[in-house]
């Protein structure tokens, strides 16, 4: 089955952005025990966008090899969890941080492997 784990991929981009940490465990304004990123705004969306970016390559690539394999079903499912990914990335919450701001998702806890 083709899946998207948003957030392994969140996670990864962040090791690759100066200036942006990942918080497995955030309790935001209402409490919630979450996933959030840290750092300066322009950099935290530079990181939302790339992790959007990768994820919409992803389904091109993987939807192109499972269409030439004739998983139709798994394709569409994929665009589902892609597109619902998409729309979580976008609407986050923030809490701002002095100089920098946490966006944080109270819909995402952080379930270790």
């Amino acid at each position: 089955m083709l899946t998207i784990n948003l957030v392994e991929r969140l996670h990864n981009m962040t090791e690759q952005s100066y200036g942006v940490t990942f918080h497995r465990t955030y309790s935001g304004r209402d409490g919630c025990n979450c996933i959030g990123l840290s750092g300066s705004r322009t950099e935290i969306n530079n990181v939302i966008s790339k992790t959007i970016n990768e994820m919409i390559n992803y389904l091109f690539g993987e939807s192109l090899e499972a269409l030439d394999r004739g998983l139709y079903d798994e394709v569409h499912s994929l665009r589902l969890e892609v597109h619902a990914n998409i729309q979580t990335l976008i609407n986050y919450k923030q809490d701002n941080m002095g100089l920098d701001v946490i966006f944080y998702w109270p819909d995402i806890e952080y379930l270790a492997n």
